[in-house]
Protein backbone atom coordinates (compact mmCIF):
# COMPACT_ATOMS: atom_id res chain seq x y z
CA UNK A 1 0.00 0.00 0.00
CA UNK A 2 2.84 2.39 0.95
CA UNK A 3 4.68 1.60 -2.28
CA UNK A 4 1.53 2.18 -4.32
CA UNK A 5 0.95 5.52 -2.58
CA UNK A 6 4.53 6.62 -3.34
CA UNK A 7 4.16 5.68 -7.01
CA UNK A 8 0.88 7.58 -7.26
CA UNK A 9 2.50 10.55 -5.52
CA UNK A 10 5.49 10.52 -7.87
CA UNK A 11 3.19 10.37 -10.90
CA UNK A 12 1.26 13.32 -9.50
CA UNK A 13 4.46 15.35 -8.97
CA UNK A 14 5.62 14.49 -12.49
CA UNK A 15 2.29 15.58 -13.96
CA UNK A 16 2.40 18.87 -12.05
CA UNK A 17 6.00 19.58 -13.10
CA UNK A 18 5.21 18.67 -16.71
CA UNK A 19 2.16 20.95 -16.63
CA UNK A 20 4.22 23.84 -15.21
CA UNK A 21 6.89 23.32 -17.89
CA UNK A 22 4.26 23.47 -20.63
CA UNK A 23 2.81 26.60 -19.05
CA UNK A 24 6.24 28.29 -18.96
CA UNK A 25 6.79 27.41 -22.65
CA UNK A 26 3.34 28.75 -23.56
CA UNK A 27 3.96 31.99 -21.63
CA UNK A 28 7.32 32.43 -23.37
CA UNK A 29 5.71 31.89 -26.76
CA UNK A 30 2.95 34.39 -25.96
CA UNK A 31 5.51 36.97 -24.82
CA UNK A 32 7.52 36.49 -28.00
CA UNK A 33 4.42 36.75 -30.19
CA UNK A 34 3.42 39.99 -28.50
CA UNK A 35 6.82 41.54 -29.36
CA UNK A 36 7.01 40.48 -33.02
CA UNK A 37 5.30 41.83 -36.12
CA UNK A 38 3.50 38.80 -37.52
CA UNK A 39 4.09 39.60 -41.20
CA UNK A 40 7.80 40.37 -41.05
CA UNK A 41 9.05 38.52 -37.94
CA UNK A 42 10.90 41.61 -36.73
CA UNK A 43 9.99 43.79 -33.74
CA UNK A 44 6.62 45.51 -33.77
CA UNK A 45 6.06 49.18 -32.96
CA UNK A 46 5.45 48.59 -29.24
CA UNK A 47 8.63 46.58 -28.73
CA UNK A 48 10.63 49.15 -30.67
CA UNK A 49 9.35 51.94 -28.41
CA UNK A 50 10.30 50.15 -25.19
CA UNK A 51 13.67 48.82 -26.41
CA UNK A 52 14.63 52.21 -27.85
CA UNK A 53 13.90 53.92 -24.53
CA UNK A 54 16.01 51.35 -22.65
CA UNK A 55 18.93 51.52 -25.10
CA UNK A 56 18.91 55.30 -25.11
CA UNK A 57 19.22 55.56 -21.34
CA UNK A 58 22.04 52.98 -21.22
CA UNK A 59 24.00 54.66 -24.01
CA UNK A 60 23.48 58.15 -22.61
CA UNK A 61 25.11 57.08 -19.36
CA UNK A 62 28.26 55.85 -21.08
CA UNK A 63 28.39 58.60 -23.72
CA UNK A 64 27.91 56.35 -26.73
CA UNK A 65 26.76 57.28 -30.21
CA UNK A 66 23.36 56.36 -31.62
CA UNK A 67 21.91 56.39 -35.11
CA UNK A 68 18.23 56.21 -36.05
CA UNK A 69 17.20 55.17 -39.56
CA UNK A 70 13.72 55.50 -41.01
CA UNK A 71 13.32 53.35 -44.11
CA UNK A 72 10.36 53.74 -46.46
CA UNK A 73 9.54 51.71 -49.58
CA UNK A 74 9.17 54.12 -52.51
CA UNK A 75 5.77 54.52 -54.18
CA UNK A 76 4.53 51.46 -52.36
CA UNK A 77 0.82 52.24 -52.80
CA UNK A 78 1.20 52.19 -56.57
CA UNK A 79 3.12 48.90 -56.34
CA UNK A 80 0.46 47.41 -54.07
CA UNK A 81 -2.36 48.54 -56.37
CA UNK A 82 -0.59 47.24 -59.48
CA UNK A 83 0.67 43.88 -58.24
CA UNK A 84 -1.83 43.12 -55.48
CA UNK A 85 -1.67 42.91 -51.70
CA UNK A 86 -0.11 39.44 -51.59
CA UNK A 87 2.85 40.62 -53.64
CA UNK A 88 2.94 43.83 -51.63
CA UNK A 89 3.25 41.80 -48.43
CA UNK A 90 6.15 39.87 -50.00
CA UNK A 91 7.98 43.15 -50.68
CA UNK A 92 7.44 44.30 -47.10
CA UNK A 93 8.79 40.96 -45.83
CA UNK A 94 11.77 41.22 -48.18
CA UNK A 95 12.62 44.68 -46.85
CA UNK A 96 12.52 43.32 -43.30
CA UNK A 97 14.85 40.46 -44.30
CA UNK A 98 17.28 42.90 -45.92
CA UNK A 99 17.39 45.06 -42.80
CA UNK A 100 17.95 42.02 -40.59
CA UNK A 101 20.92 41.00 -42.76
CA UNK A 102 22.52 44.45 -42.46
CA UNK A 103 21.82 45.02 -38.77
CA UNK A 104 22.83 41.77 -37.06
CA UNK A 105 24.09 42.84 -33.64
CA UNK A 106 22.05 41.89 -30.59
CA UNK A 107 21.87 45.57 -29.62
CA UNK A 108 20.46 46.62 -33.01
CA UNK A 109 16.74 47.37 -32.99
CA UNK A 110 14.99 46.54 -36.28
CA UNK A 111 11.24 47.13 -36.32
CA UNK A 112 8.26 47.66 -38.55
CA UNK A 113 7.21 51.24 -37.91
CA UNK A 114 3.90 50.95 -39.74
CA UNK A 115 2.73 49.90 -43.19
CA UNK A 116 5.72 49.98 -45.54
CA UNK A 117 7.88 52.00 -43.14
CA UNK A 118 10.63 50.59 -40.93
CA UNK A 119 12.84 51.95 -38.17
CA UNK A 120 16.31 50.85 -37.09
CA UNK A 121 18.25 52.02 -34.04
CA UNK A 122 21.97 51.30 -33.66
CA UNK A 123 24.52 52.36 -31.08
CA UNK A 124 28.29 52.58 -30.70
CA UNK A 125 29.05 53.10 -34.41
CA UNK A 126 31.06 55.87 -36.03
CA UNK A 127 29.41 58.34 -38.37
CA UNK A 128 31.21 56.71 -41.31
CA UNK A 129 29.94 53.26 -40.30
CA UNK A 130 26.41 54.62 -39.99
CA UNK A 131 26.57 56.02 -43.52
CA UNK A 132 27.96 52.75 -44.88
CA UNK A 133 25.09 50.81 -43.28
CA UNK A 134 22.55 53.12 -44.93
CA UNK A 135 24.21 52.63 -48.30
CA UNK A 136 24.12 48.85 -47.87
CA UNK A 137 20.33 48.99 -47.61
CA UNK A 138 20.05 51.04 -50.82
CA UNK A 139 22.49 48.70 -52.59
CA UNK A 140 20.46 45.61 -51.72
CA UNK A 141 17.46 46.81 -53.71
CA UNK A 142 19.70 47.81 -56.62
CA UNK A 143 21.04 44.25 -56.67
CA UNK A 144 17.57 42.72 -56.23
CA UNK A 145 16.03 44.63 -59.17
CA UNK A 146 12.45 43.66 -58.35
CA UNK A 147 10.25 45.13 -61.13
CA UNK A 148 8.04 48.10 -60.22
CA UNK A 149 5.11 49.38 -62.26
CA UNK A 150 6.20 53.02 -61.87
CA UNK A 151 8.80 54.26 -64.35
CA UNK A 152 9.48 57.24 -62.09
CA UNK A 153 10.60 54.69 -59.52
CA UNK A 154 13.62 53.62 -61.60
CA UNK A 155 11.68 50.62 -62.95
CA UNK A 156 12.31 48.49 -59.87
CA UNK A 157 11.53 48.51 -56.17
CA UNK A 158 13.60 50.98 -54.16
CA UNK A 159 13.55 52.54 -50.73
CA UNK A 160 14.40 55.92 -49.26
CA UNK A 161 16.24 56.39 -45.97
CA UNK A 162 16.51 59.28 -43.57
CA UNK A 163 18.98 58.85 -40.74
CA UNK A 164 20.33 60.84 -37.83
CA UNK A 165 23.66 60.16 -36.12
CA UNK A 166 24.26 61.68 -32.71
CA UNK A 167 26.91 61.70 -29.99
CA UNK A 168 24.63 61.18 -27.02
CA UNK A 169 24.60 63.36 -23.93
CA UNK A 170 22.18 63.92 -21.05
CA UNK A 171 20.02 66.17 -23.25
CA UNK A 172 19.45 63.55 -25.98
CA UNK A 173 15.79 62.63 -26.38
CA UNK A 174 14.11 59.79 -28.28
CA UNK A 175 11.52 62.06 -29.90
CA UNK A 176 14.19 64.45 -31.18
CA UNK A 177 16.30 61.64 -32.66
CA UNK A 178 13.31 60.24 -34.55
CA UNK A 179 12.10 63.66 -35.69
CA UNK A 180 15.51 64.44 -37.22
CA UNK A 181 15.63 61.08 -39.02
CA UNK A 182 12.12 61.75 -40.32
CA UNK A 183 13.14 65.17 -41.68
CA UNK A 184 16.08 63.53 -43.45
CA UNK A 185 13.68 60.97 -44.96
CA UNK A 186 11.57 63.82 -46.34
CA UNK A 187 14.70 65.21 -48.00
CA UNK A 188 15.51 61.79 -49.49
CA UNK A 189 12.04 61.69 -51.04
CA UNK A 190 12.45 65.23 -52.35
CA UNK A 191 15.78 64.30 -53.97
CA UNK A 192 14.04 61.69 -56.12
CA UNK A 193 13.94 58.69 -53.77
CA UNK A 194 16.23 55.64 -53.92
CA UNK A 195 18.81 57.32 -51.69
CA UNK A 196 19.88 57.80 -48.08
CA UNK A 197 20.11 61.27 -46.54
CA UNK A 198 21.68 62.15 -43.20
CA UNK A 199 20.07 64.85 -41.08
CA UNK A 200 21.82 68.22 -41.21
CA UNK A 201 21.22 71.26 -39.04
CA UNK A 202 19.84 73.25 -41.98
CA UNK A 203 16.93 70.76 -42.19
CA UNK A 204 15.57 72.05 -38.89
Amino acid sequence: FVTSSMIVGLIGVYQIENGLKKLRIANFQLTTLSQIDQLTNIYNRGTYESRFAEQLEINKRIGNTMCVYIVDLDNFKKYNDGYGHVQGDKIIKLQAEMLSRVFRRTTDIVARYGGEEFVVVTSNNTQQQSTQLAQQIIAQWKTQKTPHNDNNNHGYVTCSIGYHFENLDVESQKESLVEKADKALYQAKAKGRNCAVQYQIDMA
